[in-house]
């Protein structure tokens, strides 16, 4: 019986260092990675394919303000612009609040404010290179001959 428990106890503390064992590995591999801000990135922007107008949309010119909401540090941080603190993408984030409020307070926020930048769609496509952070991209009215 004695045999018993120590044998019990053995297995018990291995158990207890193999998943001691597995959670640092855990923890290593969804470490974050630094990023570059200073890296440019590349946003693309196209007309869904699939949809009711889409060959209509692909044929003309269309024009998407582009407004930065935020910046990133190199540890993934976000900060909000000077243009828009008044959001919070921490409760984003959080899920207190969802994006489609968070995007329908920004495009608000953006109303009366110039665009960081532009791109034009051609095609079905336009592409434009951006500092890393999170965009706001609001693509003007377009009219179809329907």
């Amino acid at each position: 019986m004695k045999k018993l428990k120590i044998k019990k106890g053995y297995i018990a503390g291995l158990l207890t260092l193999f998943l001691a064992a597995a959670g640092l590995h855990v923890a290593s591999a969804y470490a974050t990675n630094v990023i570059d801000p200073a890296e440019p990135c590349t946003l693309t922007l196209s007309v869904p394919k699939g949809e009711e107008y889409t060959e209509e949309l692909n044929g003309m010119e269309l024009h998407a303000k582009i407004y930065q909401v935020a910046t990133v540090d190199a540890a993934g941080e976000y900060s909000e612009t000077s243009e828009f603190k008044a959001l919070s993408l921490k409760d984003a984030v959080n899920g207190d609040v969802t994006w489609e409020e968070m995007t329908a307070k920004a495009a608000e926020l953006a109303s009366d404010k110039t665009p960081d930048t532009e791109c034009t769609i051609t095609d079905g496509t336009g592409e434009k290179e951006l500092n890393s952070g999170i965009y706001l991209v609001v693509v003007e009215t377009a009219s179809t001959g329907f």
